[in-house]
């Protein structure tokens, strides 16, 4: 497992070794979105590497071609890559997703208000904003945005921030592919797609990825 978080990665891993005995478990802390130099494996066996979820969605395409391209530099021409990709689909289920009545979401996007708050002392009020995700239909993907209820003055980093109402902060993007869009991007980043797994309804892919060049 390969995470930027030392102590999260290392639990990940200690309970991986321990649900799989059997398996040799290296915990590699670093970013992912750069090369990564793996510990050595025996040349018997072949080395690919997973990318499970959506998170690819989560680069622009551009930023999502030098990922793949780093990955393949990670692991070399003859390896693999099993990879996620939420595909485009119709903006209701998309937006449904994304404002779920749990309300996962929605906590999700908010702690970033904590976490600004918590990191570079900040003053912003949680109950000042909202969650609000839609699809851009012309740029594929969802956006996720936080939106001032009201007028709103905090302190951030030392900073004064005035937000008027509806201002919004923009969060996150998603990026979602049909599978011919990711094959064109894989193909950039020097991959050819191997084999293609989706499910009954076309919502989700799973794609087995070859590194032909790096």
């Amino acid at each position: 497992p390969i995470d930027i978080s030392k102590e999260f990665l290392l639990n990940a891993a200690t309970r991986l070794a321990g649900d799989y005995p059997w398996l040799n478990v290296f915990p590699t802390c670093a970013d992912y979105s750069k090369p990564v130099e793996l510990p050595d494996v025996d040349d018997e066996y072949a080395v690919m590497a997973f990318f499970p979820g959506s998170s690819l969605g989560n680069f622009d395409p551009e930023s999502a071609v030098g990922f793949l391209r780093n990955v393949a530099k990670t692991v070399g021409v003859g390896s693999y890559l099993l990879i996620g990709i939420d595909r485009k689909k119709q903006r209701g289920v998309l937006e449904k997703a994304y404002n779920d009545n749990a309300g996962v979401t929605e906590a999700f996007n908010l702690n970033l208000i904590d976490r600004v708050n918590r990191d570079l002392d900040g003053t912003l009020q949680r109950t000042g904003f909202r969650h609000i995700a839609v699809y851009n239909e012309t740029l594929g993907r969802i956006e996720m945005h936080l939106e001032c209820v009201q007028p709103h003055e905090a302190r951030v980093a030392g900073n004064t921030v005035r937000f008027d109402a509806d201002e919004r902060i923009h969060t996150e993007s998603s990026y979602k592919y049909t599978p011919e869009e990711f094959s064109v991007l894989a193909g950039s980043a020097g991959f050819s797609v191997a084999k293609h797994f989706t499910d009954e309804n076309d919502l989700f892919s799973v794609f087995l990825c070859r590194v032909e060049m790096e």
